[in-house]
C-alpha cells in the first residue's frame, strides 16, 4: 500500500451534540464500536471542544 492507501478506503465522521457524563460516553462509545464491528469497519475514537454554556461561537 502506498500512503494514500489504507485498509479502510472510506471515512465517516459523525456529530452529537450530548451530555459529557462517563455513562454517557460510554453508551455511545460502545454502540460505535459495534456498529463499526457489525460492517467490518473500524471505530477509531472522538475528539470535542470544550464549549461553555451558552457560547455558540463553535
Amino acid at each position: 500500500m502506498n500512503e494514500e492507501e489504507t485498509e479502510y478506503p472510506y471515512q465517516l465522521s459523525i456529530s452529537k451534540f450530548s451530555a459529557v457524563d462517563l455513562d454517557t460516553i460510554y453508551k455511545v462509545t460502545t454502540d460505535l464500536i459495534r456498529t463499526a464491528m457489525k460492517v467490518g469497519g473500524n471505530y477509531d475514537g472522538w475528539e470535542t471542544p470544550i464549549v461553555k454554556r451558552g457560547d455558540n461561537s463553535n
